[in-house]
């Protein structure tokens, strides 16, 4: 259990891509991708299932929303 497993799915999905896209656009580092993966369990806890587009230069990323 985390603590974003008291904050709605909604509210956590907008969280997992305002990261990402941070992230993306190099305001935020990439150690944020493990609050990403913490964000993406607790979503799963919640029923929903995130479906993420990869992109050709993600594939040396480590990630691990199963």
């Amino acid at each position: 259990m985390s603590s974003y497993d008291h904050y709605s799915a909604t509210y956590l999905i907008e969280l997992y891509f305002s990261i990402k896209r941070n992230i993306e656009s190099g305001f935020l580092s990439k150690a944020m991708y493990h609050e990403m993966d913490l964000i993406a369990q607790s979503v799963k806890r919640q029923g929903v299932i995130l479906l993420i587009k990869y992109h050709a230069t993600d594939q040396n990323q480590v990630y691990s929303h199963k």
